[in-house]
């Protein structure tokens, strides 16, 4: 099964709703989750009262610190001063830079300088830097477990006050709206505060399990490969640059070319870095988590004499510039003039300052702003390019191209493409066609289009990663510059250190507010790490194992831990971005507090997925006894893929998965795999043996009960076949989900009557049985794993580890990891040969 089945058998939810009074207070806390989305879409008074309370924790926080956050600070210098140097010579750097070869010769120069830092790169080299910063946090801010904790109950305690002091003209809507909220509020208090310990990371913790990341991504291999095909890559760049100069290219993919009012919009300017820093500026909070929600455009309108700012969402708008026949620099935030005047908000550049020498200019900045768009569609296509793998070139490949084209076109016209088109094409499109490749004939309609949603669902989840990580890095940089390019310290920050309003709260250039391409990558460092503390035994779906288990995930886990780690990574963050600005604002460090929360509660799920799926901790996770002795080395296995053909075929369900491979499960299927098999394709023996069991008369399609067929392994294998503790046991191979009448079918081939099919012996290859959807299955596909005998004698009711001789993970052309171990989400081509 997958996530997608699960979303569309919501029968499978009700099993969820229980009378447990933990599960009532997770249900209820969803319920509120809703209506605070809600409330922040519209910039709601308890999204008001929310930020408050952060922003009031923030400066107590601060305040208690003392001295010890300058100390703090001063020993974060350190770490933070070769980063800063790196940056401060970018901005004339960029100047040099007017055409298309010069920023793919500085692409490609940085992936090489990338890829030589990471030949030799080591864990040692990731915990000397993590080691300073936990340092930092523990011995000069003194924060460890019982610290964030109490910060936690205070934040709850003051918001529950905030929320009971209600305005005179409050609606009935909003009052149940905040008792509701005080209710949760006070229940998760009274049920988690004896139970809730804050599991604080050490750095070992944090490098150690970054540097598998690394490895497990294979991510010094991939700037590798890309800084080695930096010659290739640099003809198909020459190539490129040449699109926006087609005919009618422009018309197809440029910013104009839907819904443009005929000529009056053809000579509107883009304005790079004024939509890149007031993209967000003007919409809720909210929509910051929603995915791919489209930021305001600016331009400059084809008279020189307006600003429009441009969401296809909402209707557009026009503001003055300071002077008739302007460019983006007369735009009343970036003008110095105006913002000489401090009624509004403004940005320095390095022009303002005489004494800046290593900031960035304007046009450097609106350079920068330009080319890491167009690099950033390169690197997502990259990423994508890189990604393709046997059975799954189809997406990857139509998600390349289209990163190339869009950047190509940045990078060459200077203007943005169509969003709306390329949201259409690009991630919608692209992997729905990609969803479409390897797509079940045989199967039913339902059957194959839940396969279908669960791949495009993969396909999606890809995009959103990759999109993100190139995003990310653009917006890396751009915050880092912008914060460098601050200067001024006004008097009035002197008698009014804590100022609460939200967006100038003092005379100060609003460069220091632009910190979240720095401390995003904490926070969702911190989110991960979250996600990586939370036992292997609670590993499930969101409603898996009934309310204490819920309770535990949703309440202890994804809001009173999602609270603190979202807390650790804004304030690393936060101390990080100020340090490039060299200016303190500590109200900024409560919002940034607040959104690592929300960020950490919204994301927790997905994190879950992307550093728990799989992970068995290399084969020894037992949730029922015993630790195993880890995965066998499957050069030697007994075991083959259990199907012919040299077809590809998709795992949507491996180890320690999501859905049903976990310990929730009767038996616990940790070690379990999901083969998308089509109906009624040949299942192969995947190891001799004898058969021990079987059932096939289930119709195809039923729930409940499935048809499967189980075989003893009579010979035992010392190195393959061991138990919960490592001992030698006897096992058995289930294979399940078949076809209603195949495995008496399959044996009758052989001239093996029904009544002799039991403790017949069965050979590697040999047919056993067709593929089907009967039982617990939301699509056609093959369920396989291995139980061991009791000292009793009895079939074992929990699956052990085993591995396939022949499983190995393939791009087009190596095999990218052969540890006999199948992945979620990856494709397999076996090497098992039918033999009758």
């Amino acid at each position: 099964m997958s996530l997608a089945s699960l979303l569309l058998q919501p029968k499978k939810l009700g099993k969820a709703k229980t009378q447990d009074p933990m599960m009532g207070l997770v249900e209820d806390l969803m319920t509120l989750a809703v209506k605070l989305a809600i409330d922040q879409t519209k910039e709601g008074e308890i999204s008001k009262i929310l930020e408050a309370a952060f922003v009031a924790g923030a400066i107590r926080m601060v305040e208690g610190f003392g001295d010890s956050f300058q100390q703090a600070k001063n020993r974060m210098q350190v770490w933070v001063q070769p980063f800063k140097e790196q940056f401060e010579g970018m901005g004339d750097k960029l100047e040099t830079m007017d055409d298309f070869s010069q920023v793919i010769a500085w692409l490609l120069e940085n992936l090489n300088l990338i890829a030589d830092g990471l030949e030799d790169f080591s864990i040692e080299d990731l915990r000397l830097p993590i080691q300073e910063v936990m340092d930092m946090i523990e011995e000069d801010l003194g924060i460890d477990s019982v610290f964030v904790e109490n910060m936690i109950w205070e934040l709850l305690d003051d918001i529950v006050t905030r929320l009971k002091t209600y305005p005179p003209d409050i609606s009935r809507e909003d009052r149940q709206n905040r008792h509701q909220m005080i209710s949760v509020l006070r229940r998760l208090k009274r049920q988690m505060k004896n139970s809730f310990k804050f599991p604080m990371p050490t750095a070992e913790d944090i490098s150690g399990a970054l540097m598998a990341w690394l490895r497990k991504i294979g991510f010094d291999k991939i700037a590798k490969k890309v800084a080695c095909h930096g010659g290739n890559m640099n003809s198909v760049f020459d190539l490129m640059k040449n699109l926006p100069e087609l005919p009618g290219f422009e018309n197809v993919f440029g910013f104009n070319s839907v819904g443009a009012a005929a000529n009056s919009d053809l000579e509107k300017t883009y304005a790079w870095y004024a939509s890149w820093v007031m993209g967000d500026r003007y919409r809720s909070r909210g929509y910051y988590f929603i995915p791919f929600w489209p930021k305001d455009d600016i331009f400059i309108n084809e008279t020189k004499d307006k600003y429009i700012r441009e969401n296809f969402c909402r209707s557009k708008k026009e503001f003055n510039l300071t002077a008739s026949d302007g460019d983006w620099k007369k735009i009343p935030h970036f003008d110095p003039d105006s913002a000489g005047n401090h009624d509004q908000p403004y940005f320095t550049f390095d022009e303002d300052d005489m004494d800046a020498g290593s900031k960035a200019t304007r046009d450097s900045m609106e350079k920068a702003a330009l080319y890491l768009a167009g690099i950033a569609e390169y690197l997502e296509g990259a990423m994508h390019l890189l990604s393709i793998e046997e059975g799954d070139e189809v997406s990857n490949t139509l998600h390349a191209v289209g990163n190339l084209v869009f950047g190509s076109y940045i990078l060459g016209a200077k203007k943005p493409p169509n969003s709306v088109l390329r949201f259409c094409l690009y991630r919608l499109l692209c992997p729905i066609l990609g969803s479409f490749q390897g797509m079940h004939t045989k199967s039913s309609a339902e059957t194959s289009f839940i396969l279908w949603i669960t791949v495009f669902l993969g396909n999606i989840g890809e995009g959103f990663i990759y999109g993100g990580t190139a995003s990310g890095v653009r917006n890396l940089v751009l915050s880092m510059m912008t914060l460098l390019n601050y200067h001024e310290r006004h008097s009035n920050y002197q008698s009014d250190p804590f100022p609460s309003d939200r967006y100038n709260p003092d005379d100060r250039p609003d460069n220091r507010l632009v910190i979240d391409g720095v401390a995003d990558p904490f926070i969702s460092l911190a989110g991960w790490c979250l996600a990586k503390a939370t036992p292997r035994e609670h590993y499930g779906h969101p409603f898996a194992g009934g309310g204490e288990r819920c309770a535990q995930m949703w309440l202890l886990w994804g809001v009173l831990a999602g609270t603190g780690f979202g807390f650790l990574g804004a304030l690393v963050g936060t101390i990080v971005a100020e340090m490039l600005s060299w200016e303190e604002d500590f109200p900024v460090l409560g919002w940034k507090m607040l959104q690592g929360a929300e960020m950490t509660f919204v994301m927790f799920w997905a994190s879950q997925f992307t550093t728990k799926e799989g992970d068995t901790d290399e084969g020894k996770f037992n949730p029922r006894g015993d630790d195993f002795a880890g995965y066998p080395s499957p050069g030697e296995s007994p075991y083959r893929l259990p199907w012919a053909g040299s077809r590809p075929v998709y795992c949507p369900q491996g180890n320690q998965g999501y859905i049903t491979h976990n310990a929730f499960a009767t038996p616990a299927q940790v070690y379990a795999y999901d083969f998308a098999l089509d109906q009624d394709v040949e299942i192969l023996c995947s190891r001799d043996g004898i058969v021990d069991a079987y059932y096939d008369d289930h119709d195809n399609g039923s729930d409940g009960s499935w048809n499967y067929i189980r075989i003893r392994h009579d010979t035992v294998n010392n190195d393959h076949d061991k138990g919960p503790g490592g001992g030698v046991v006897t096992t058995y191979a289930v294979y399940g989900h078949g076809r209603k009448g195949s495995v008496e079918a399959a044996f009758n081939d052989r001239g093996i009557a029904k009544n002799n099919i039991k403790n017949s012996p069965v050979t590697q290859g040999q047919v056993i049985m067709r593929s089907g959807d009967t039982g617990n299955s939301a699509y056609n596909h093959l369920h396989m794993h291995v139980l061991p005998q009791t000292t009793g004698g009895a079939v074992g009711d929990n699956t052990i580890p085993f591995v396939f001789r022949d499983a190995k993970h393939r791009d087009l052309y190596n095999v990218l990891s052969q540890d006999g171990v199948p992945k979620t989400m990856n494709h397999y081509i076996s090497e098992n040969t039918r033999t009758g």
